[in-house]
């Protein structure tokens, strides 16, 4: 019963006394024990600059959706969101996290940990793979320039998904090349298992598939079709396949990439899937790296391909740790070429272009995860044009120079050290952002302090925004029965717990987690409906005048593609409802306090005076007065509520548009107005006409084309001087959303002629 125990034992001691045996004679050598104990150090800086003070900063970009799908499934065992929704974006980062919540609470420090534990593995990671394709002096130095760069210890520091998924892609890239190109079984399994786990992160992992492309270069037709690859490589495409579909037909939040430019003419759904994915390109994701790394990208291209060139050309300069394989061998000819160097090439190239296909968006953060990949090749190339230069010294002024630089080692360490010194003063000259000192300033940013653009979840913020400071003040303090609006309440559930309503004017393109319902757009995080609008927002304020109403207004409110500028100025023109500014002088919490008697009766015009050209003279000829919305003489009437002028006529940006009459006679009058709405095929457009405040007329658009609808004029509601028509509209849509066309403006009704008469 008992007799395999022994053995069992045996094993493990001989395979621990192995281990031991070999860690004994590796760090007997001196300069691997150098770079042991400066990794070590260099792990130990890393940690603190990446833990020290995690939980300081507040919340800002998406971290609140780390948040949201965490919560979530510390409640129902799965990212099920507040809407009914299930958060699949991000999705094993959301189980990731529960751990640290549980242990650390339910804090910032919390969210950020997997973050910044992964920022620290990531330099042993690099150090294990890149002297699997190089050696230990570029895999040392690639190493530590991970962990001083100050993208790395930003990302780290991050409460979203960055620094797990470049750990996660660069391990599979490890286990794939151990498996695969090295015919280890095991790494096969493991290679697989991380795909997964990757992609489960971030969609972005699907690029991983593009490594068989350099496996099958490497092994060839005959050798790539073998039982295992093939099978791994089914596998591997299945599962992409899957992610792909499931993304694309089931995803309802989350959607932050590859969603805003869709050609919504292709009908056929494979074809447009495609095209999301394919039909465009920018150049952006590999010229970024150019503006983060000024020095290091010259010699990241042309570096690169003139060490090519001289690998394959010249025999006696090649490097004697790369892997050199032939792609043409005939008895006459034979190219042999560097291949971990153009794996590295292409791993880093298949992502740049890839991301740079299709629409996905600008952003450096998706490309975040190739950036040791890019310092590797750099570390490589630098190192190696060392050795040329003293290669090239040495045959110049030292005798029997011409033979061959593997004769160098041989013949004395000395020009290893050389070589080490160069290699390592140039990279320290060539590769920006790797300063020591300040890489501490960031474990000491405050709220509201500037920071790099570069380095930021999005190019478009320039200071670390605080979104604490105001939701917790208002978390402490709501009553039930308040009303909460936000206008990024995925950054403020966290400390309010709490939202009524979502502030969200642009277009409903590039943002997608909504749904319509008789034409008010719910959001698909927490089931809120959508203000669109000023005239939403005061709808909101005038219809619940006994409940304390807390408006959170936090970052957004500075970027008018978030947020209507007519609701941001009229925020600040009542200033006098804030109730606490953040550290960073524009995040607010606003109070709009439950009355007693009475009720708020705000208008999107309050105190609009119009002046003497803004004002249409009306009935002064006998037959009528006719107004021309295409007229571009017309202009200064069109002050509030409407687009530009357009050829046969203009379109109401606003769902109240205003227009100023002065009667000549205070009778009763008609009123035509030729107009047309946007061909939704879900909700037809009205349109209810106000004069003075009275409703005079409500009209079903349910005619695309220009169509003329009349309404009566009760003389009685006519005043002395100038009359208020407003216009309004049930909702707003773009052209682009309905795949018209590219016209991305939130447009309401269109306006070519309108005719009052007796």
């Amino acid at each position: 019963m008992f007799t395999g125990g022994p053995i069992f034992l045996r094993g493990n001691l001989k395979e621990k006394h192995n281990l031991l045996e070999i860690i004994r004679n590796t760090l007997r050598d001196r300069i691997n024990l150098v770079i042991f104990i400066i990794l070590a150090a260099t792990i130990l800086y890393s940690i603190i600059v990446r833990f020290l003070s995690l939980g300081e900063l507040s919340f800002w970009g998406d971290d609140g959706m780390t948040y949201l799908s965490t919560v979530s499934v510390l409640e129902h065992g799965y990212p099920r969101l507040p809407s009914g929704y299930i958060m699949f974006h991000n999705i094993a980062s959301s189980y990731f996290n529960i751990i640290p919540v549980l242990l650390f609470g339910d804090n910032e420090f919390a969210y950020r940990f997997f973050s910044a534990l992964t920022g620290v593995l990531i330099i042993p990671l690099i150090f294990l793979f890149a002297k699997e394709l190089t050696n230990k002096y570029i895999a040392s130095v690639s190493s530590i320039v991970i962990a001083l760069n100050t993208w790395q210890i930003e990302y780290s520091r991050e409460a979203r998904y960055y620094s797990e998924f470049q750990f996660f892609y660069i391990l599979t890239i490890y286990f794939f090349y151990l498996g695969f190109f090295k015919d280890r079984k095991v790494f096969k399994v493991l290679a697989i298992i991380s795909l997964f786990i990757t992609i489960q992160i971030v969609s972005l992992g699907v690029t991983l598939i593009f490594l068989f492309i350099p496996l099958l270069v490497y092994r060839g037709l005959k050798g790539f079709f073998k039982r295992d690859t093939i099978i791994s490589f089914l596998a591997s495409g299945a599962i992409v396949i899957a992610v792909v579909i499931h993304r694309e037909l089931f995803w309802k939040v989350g959607l932050s990439f590859y969603s805003s430019g869709n050609n919504t003419d292709i009908a056929n759904p494979v074809l447009g899937i495609l095209y999301k994915y394919f039909g465009n390109f920018s150049a952006y994701y590999y010229r970024i790296f150019g503006e983060i790394y000024p020095k290091a990208f010259p010699l990241f291209i042309y570096g690169g391909i003139a060490l090519i060139l001289v690998y394959i050309f010249i025999k006696r300069l090649r490097n004697q740790d790369e892997h050199n394989i032939s792609i043409l061998n005939r008895s006459k000819a034979s190219i042999n070429i560097p291949f971990n160097l153009l794996l590295l090439y292409f791993i880093f190239f298949s992502n740049a272009l890839f991301y740079g296909s299709g629409n996905m968006y600008n952003q450096h953060r998706y490309i975040y995860h190739m950036n040791p990949v890019f310092i590797i090749i750099s570390a490589y190339i630098i190192f190696e044009l060392s050795k040329i230069i003293i290669f090239a010294l040495r045959k110049i002024f030292v005798r029997g120079g011409d033979a061959g630089f593997e004769k160098i080692k041989d013949h004395s360490r000395k020009y290893l050290y050389i070589i080490l010194v160069i290699f390592i003063g140039a990279s320290a000259f060539a590769i920006d952002h790797i300063d020591m000192v300040e890489n501490f300033k960031i474990t000491s940013r405050q709220d509201g302090d500037p920071v790099n653009p570069i380095f930021t979840p999005s190019s478009t913020f320039s200071i670390h925004y605080d979104v604490r400071t105001a939701s917790e003040y208002i978390g402490s303090r709501l009553e039930d029965g308040d009303i909460v609006i936000s206008t990024y309440p995925l950054k403020t559930a966290m400390h309010i717990k709490q939202v009524d309503h979502w502030v969200w004017s642009a277009n409903l393109v590039s943002w997608q987690p909504y749904r319509s319902r008789d034409g008010i757009y719910y959001d698909n995080f927490f089931g809120v409906p959508l203000i669109r609008d000023l005239f939403d927002l005061q709808k909101v304020l005038n219809e619940n005048p006994d409940k304390n109403i807390w408006i959170a207004s936090i970052d957004s409110i500075e970027r008018s593609g978030h947020v209507d500028p007519m609701i941001i100025r009229f925020l600040e023109e009542n200033s006098q409802c804030i109730e606490i500014v953040g550290k960073d002088g524009v995040s607010s919490a606003y109070l709009f306090p439950a009355l007693e008697d009475g009720g708020r009766a705000f208008s999107m015009y309050d105190n609009v005076i119009p002046g003497e050209d803004e004002v249409i003279r009306a009935g002064v000829e006998s037959s009528g007065t006719t107004f021309l919305f295409n007229d571009r003489e017309n202009d200064n009437y069109l002050r509030y509520g409407w687009s530009f002028i357009e050829s046969t006529g203009t379109w109401a940006d606003q769902k109240s548009s205003l227009l100023f009459l002065d009667f000549e006679e205070l009778s009763d009058h008609y009123l035509d107005l030729a107009m047309k709405a946007l061909p939704d095929p879900d909700i037809v457009q009205e349109v209810e006409v106000f004069l003075n405040g009275k409703s005079i007329g409500k009209f079903v658009l349910e005619n695309v084309e220009l169509t003329e609808y009349t309404a009566a004029i009760p003389g009685e509601l006519l005043v002395e001087g100038y009359n208020v028509l407003e216009l309004r509209s049930k909702f707003l849509m773009s052209p682009v959303q309905l795949g018209i066309n590219e016209d991305p403006r939130n447009l309401a009704t269109y306006f070519s002629e309108l005719k009052i008469y007796k």
